[in-house]
């Protein structure tokens, strides 16, 4: 029988790396051959200060949207809407039909409605008292 040692592993190490690389290079295996492609939009301010982005990931039809954000004093400005269009402009251009997100932040679904994303699922009290909510949207 073979001897093994188990230990918790308290700051980011080498032991995190191989963890996800691991991961990733799994999940790549059952892709076939098809690489996922990182799509990333930011916004900058007049003094070239980042103010906030767009990140996700495109395999095979469908684009996932890992993060957005907008420094919240430029929130109301629309350029969370001008990060969407351009990151399914993206999509689209890699033969993505279909955008997919979910969120926990309460204050965004009204956001990702009016620009035409349907809620699929619905994980009451995910975190803290928060609603997880999945929302997709078909590319045309």
């Amino acid at each position: 029988m073979r001897s093994y040692q188990i230990e918790e592993v308290t700051q980011s190490s080498e032991a995190q790396k191989y963890i996800s690389d691991s991961i990733i290079s799994y999940g790549l295996a059952q892709l076939d051959g098809d690489v996922p492609q990182s799509v990333c939009y930011v916004v900058k301010n007049s003094d070239e200060k980042l103010i906030g982005g767009i990140m996700g990931q495109a395999t095979r039809n469908m684009l996932f949207i890992s993060h957005l954000f907008v420094d919240e004093s430029y929130r109301g400005e629309g350029l969370g809407a001008k990060l969407m269009l351009n990151i399914e402009a993206s999509a689209q251009k890699l033969g993505c039909d279909l955008m997919r997100l979910n969120t926990f932040n309460q204050k965004t679904n009204v956001f990702y409605k009016r620009l035409g994303y349907k809620e699929t699922t619905i994980i009451r009290s995910y975190m803290n008292g928060f609603d997880l909510v999945y929302y997709e949207k078909a590319l045309n």
